[in-house]
């Protein structure tokens, strides 16, 4: 096998993330984790829910993606933030 079909091979299968689309949520959706997880994350539909109401009534910035191997998808990760009011101060390093 060329050096070029393996490094082909390797980005096909990388893992990356995705954006949630209309094309890909129902797959998203019917990822599952394992029994003894399930007390310890929400469900991939009810996190998209709240990310949901969170972006479209609280104005949070909130950003729902899929986890990819290649093409298909193998995880759900939600990252959110919440920027506070201005209080004229500096983050600090600590």
């Amino acid at each position: 096998m060329s050096n070029n079909k393996k490094t082909k091979e390797a980005v096909d299968e990388s893992l990356h993330f995705e954006k949630i689309t209309w094309d890909n949520f129902e797959a998203i959706i019917n990822l599952h984790v394992k029994k003894e997880q399930q007390n310890y994350v929400a469900r991939n539909k009810d996190s998209l829910v709240h990310a949901c109401v969170c972006m479209t009534s609280e104005g949070k910035q909130v950003a729902p993606l899929g986890i990819y191997k290649g093409k298909k998808p193998v995880g759900f990760i939600m990252i959110g933030y919440d920027v506070g009011e201005d209080d004229g101060t500096e983050p600090s390093a600590d």
